[in-house]
């Protein structure tokens, strides 16, 4: 910013990252053992410790909200991107003016007519994003991580008519509150839900988007209910360990191609042959490695498990085994049976 030869081109800057990272104020001591007599030498002072950090965290945070007021001051043009990361901030308490100053710079963004926004807030909870950005005409892909998802009843009504992507990563609120704000998107074409345990209930019904990208935590007696019958491509990860029923799903009879990435590892065979059922009508299926070799196969009885592979309309099968042995060649040969198709193994 001092350099003459470039004078005030970095007030046009269209492209606005700001990260605040916890590793770059954390205190020298970590409480590791120096003298190696297998003893931590600062047990007593743990608790100072800790305080100690989210102190100097807060002061570093109020620094860098220093800085990024000042250059949002001097900036003088439209924004193409803008991305805001305040997910390293623990510290001791959130003081209103953190809360005031992310709220002015989320504002700023969308008064500049920002196309890409993101925004990750990990470890601020009660953090929800203005009104203002579920309302942009200007914005083509948002991503919201950690944030809370309000339910906005008063007007203006939500509407981002050239939304294109969304992506809600650890945002949590209420069902309604999620498919309120997916309703909103009448041009949505990819939509991104990591959810850990709060969203239980998706319903999409209107034609957009046409890809779906989900990971759910498994609940039990809380089977997580998909409802989406536009969509067209689904990438889907359910973790954990309950072996609970996985999906109640509604209706997904437009879905043509069904990624699945990753499942829990303590499922019986008839939740698993249930589990297959929902997506027979796709003409392409792919189990990734951690979908495939333990869900498949029991590895306390080194057998297949029995699966009763439900007949199916699959054009493509995509496998991708864990191991290379005669078990894994057991489930193959069990899929194969199920239907007539051209297949692949990687």
């Amino acid at each position: 910013m001092l350099l003459r030869r470039f004078g005030n081109l970095w007030t046009m800057l269209p492209v606005l990252i700001f990260d605040f990272n916890d590793r770059y104020v954390r205190p020298g001591d970590n409480g590791e053992d120096d003298d190696g007599d297998g003893d931590d030498d600062n047990d007593d002072d743990d608790d100072n410790t800790y305080y100690a950090e989210k102190i100097i965290m807060s002061e570093a945070f109020s620094r860098f909200a220093r800085f990024v007021r000042n250059m949002l001051m001097f900036h003088r043009s439209t924004i193409d991107s803008f991305h805001l990361d305040v997910g390293g901030y623990k510290g001791v308490h959130v003081d209103p003016w953190l809360i005031d100053d992310i709220q002015v710079w989320l504002k700023f963004a969308i008064e500049r007519e920002v196309k890409d926004l993101s925004f990750t807030c990990d470890y601020l909870d009660d953090l929800a994003s203005p009104r203002c950005v579920f309302t942009s005409q200007s914005l083509v892909t948002l991503t919201l991580c950690g944030s809370m998802l309000e339910l906005y009843t008063h007007q203006p009504r939500l509407h981002m008519g050239t939304l294109r992507k969304l992506s809600l990563v650890g945002v949590h609120g209420s069902n309604e509150a999620f498919n309120k704000l997916i309703s909103a998107c009448p041009s949505l074409q990819e939509l991104k839900i990591h959810s850990d345990g709060g969203l239980r209930n998706l319903n999409i019904t209107t034609p957009s988007p046409s890809r779906l990208d989900l990971e759910v935590y498994d609940v039990p007696d809380r089977p997580f209910t998909l409802n989406c019958p536009h969509v067209i491509s689904l990438d889907i990860s359910i973790r954990g360990t309950s072996p609970s029923i996985l999906l109640d799903v509604i209706d997904v009879s437009s879905l043509q191609v069904v990624n699945v990435r990753c499942l829990p590892i303590c499922l019986s065979s008839l939740i698993i042959t249930a589990f297959l059922r929902h997506f027979r009508d796709v003409e392409v299926f792919t189990l990734s490695s951690l979908a495939f070799e333990v869900r498949f196969i029991d590895t306390e009885f080194c057998c297949v498990k029995k699966v009763d592979i439900p007949q199916n309309k699959w054009r493509s099968l995509a496998l991708q085994p864990w191991w290379d042995n005669e078990r894994c060649l057991q489930v193959i040969i069990e899929l194969a049976k199920s239907s007539v198709w051209t297949w692949t193994s990687s």
